[in-house]
């Protein structure tokens, strides 16, 4: 409580809600095997999470890869024969979810680029 200079008392309660915004860099294009040792792989650095899911699909909706393990990053091969796949833009799905929140969905492009 506050006293003003007339003596009288007041006190003020205001509850606050404390969110974390987890600020997630995802990257929008990668260059595996081009000998430069930067964007080989696709990545999506997430951490403190509790559950983590990642898929990504050609411009023909076919699944190319997918991961809960987010140590494995995308190398650029499909994930079933591991064959490289061309370049392109592929579509990514991310879900993932911290202690105490709601699951989050992400998605977008990225784009795969090998040198020649």
């Amino acid at each position: 409580s506050v006293l003003n200079k007339e003596g009288c008392a007041d006190s003020v309660c205001k509850y606050i809600e404390v969110t974390t915004n987890h600020g997630i860099f995802i990257p929008n294009v990668f260059t595996p095997q081009n000998a430069d040792d930067k964007n080989d792989v696709f990545d999506i650095p997430i951490f403190g999470h509790e559950y983590y899911a990642l898929s990504i699909y050609n411009r023909w909706g076919q699944l190319v890869f997918e991961s809960e393990d987010d140590a494995k990053d995308w190398n650029g091969k499909e994930f079933n024969t591991n064959k490289n796949c061309p370049d392109g833009v592929y579509f990514f799905i991310l879900k993932y979810r911290f202690k105490g929140d709601e699951t989050q969905l992400r998605g977008g492009p990225v784009t795969l680029i090998r040198a020649e």
